[in-house]
């Protein structure tokens, strides 16, 4: 299956208003400029049958916008309170856990909540450590949370697998490339990669001093 046939099943649904970008016409148009940056992965491996059922489920989660908004309303709260009231601080942090779980367990997932590793992010993909190798060209559902809670999940093609050192992560090394995320998504992984490219070249200035 091709990258405009996943498009073409992922947006597919009548009932789905998201605007997105063509995956072709990025690669085409933008450099995929990469940085490594601080985030949680979870991936699920997604058989060809399965597909359409998939996503179908992905569009219904990503509607789920105001319980997403709400996560990370009680994750700027943990901030806030952790220099004023350690008591309250600790309840938002219980609050947000919880909303963790419910967030996994929503999108079909296990219910454990992935740690936060360094991975190598670019507009069309990112690398990270895992556990499980997959094959390459396997298609795989994908959810890459960051520090500040924003998160993007869609259908990705696994186009690497090495196996290296062992990480608290695992000792797979795995890229994927991004088929089928919408707009909104990719913004944010836009807006990720330009701040992280900022504190790069701070970074560097005072290295430099």
């Amino acid at each position: 299956m091709c990258s405009s046939d996943l498009k073409t099943l992922f947006f597919s649904d009548p009932s789905n208003h998201y605007e997105y970008r063509d995956v072709v016409m990025a690669e085409n148009q933008r450099e995929h400029f990469r940085v490594d940056i601080d985030a949680a992965i979870t991936v699920r491996h997604v058989p060809k049958e399965k597909l359409p059922e998939v996503a179908s489920e992905i569009n219904q989660t990503l509607r789920l916008s105001t319980l997403a908004q709400a996560n990370k309303v009680i994750f700027e709260s943990i901030k806030t309170e952790q220099s004023h009231n350690k008591r309250h601080a600790d309840l938002f942090q219980a609050m947000n856990e919880k909303m963790d779980y419910i967030l996994s367990l929503v999108q079909g997932k296990s219910g454990a909540v992935a740690k936060p590793q360094t991975i190598n992010l670019s507009s069309g993909g990112c690398r990270f450590t895992t556990t499980k190798a997959y094959n390459n060209k396997e298609i795989i559902d994908i959810t890459v949370r960051f520090a500040d809670q924003s998160e993007v999940r869609g259908l990705s093609y696994v186009v690497m697998v090495r196996e290296t050192d062992a990480t608290p992560f695992g000792k797979i090394l795995m890229a994927v490339e991004f088929q089928s995320l919408i707009d909104s998504h990719r913004s944010i992984i836009d807006k990720k990669i330009m701040e992280r490219q900022r504190e790069m070249i701070i970074e560097k200035k005072e290295a430099e001093e």
